[in-house]
């Protein structure tokens, strides 16, 4: 897509990091695991703190999406405690913006990001299955289906859940 770059925050950009996030959260909620408002609560330092262990690339990972010098997007990822697996998380790009390709932007960046890290053998994404857009977007990466299971997402509500799975050569 024209005039989209896929950049990093640095500390100093919090809000616009929070300002996306909240967003997401609010407009999505059914999409997240966290809810608006617990993240609506977090100090400036969080946020700030949040975008400075991003930006070391070592067990977190946060991408961003800029078009026409505004974050209209945004992946993350973090390793979990097994050192060899990251959990993909976070992805959202602003509803209009939608349909013109910039998750795929956000994906291929941020798994590029996590390969890079010689101890992540696989990659798992959890999806509610009613993002259609977002599951065909993981399968269409290579991501395949490991388990489905019930989670009370962020609306509050009990949803289906489907994680995938990508392994690393």
């Amino acid at each position: 897509m024209e005039n989209v770059e896929i950049i990093t925050l640095e500390p100093q950009d919090w809000k616009q990091y929070r300002d996306l996030r909240l967003r997401a959260l609010q407009e999505e909620p059914h999409a997240y695991g966290s809810t608006y408002a617990d993240n609506v609560k977090n100090s400036d330092e969080s946020w700030m703190e949040r975008l400075k262990d991003a930006s070391l690339e070592k067990a977190q990972w946060l991408v961003f999406a800029k078009h026409n010098d505004t974050v209209v997007g945004m992946a993350g990822a973090f390793a979990q405690k097994e050192i060899d697996t990251a959990q993909v998380i976070a992805v959202y790009v602003v509803p209009e913006e939608r349909g013109k390709g910039i998750s795929k932007l956000l994906m291929s960046d941020i798994l590029t990001r996590i390969k890079k890290n010689k101890f992540v053998r696989k990659i798992l994404v959890d999806v509610n299955p009613e993002q259609e857009a977002a599951y065909n977007l993981y399968k269409n990466y290579g991501f395949e289906v490991t388990k489905k299971y019930n989670m009370i997402l962020g609306d509050g509500k009990e949803h289906d859940v489907i994680q995938l799975q990508m392994r690393i050569e």
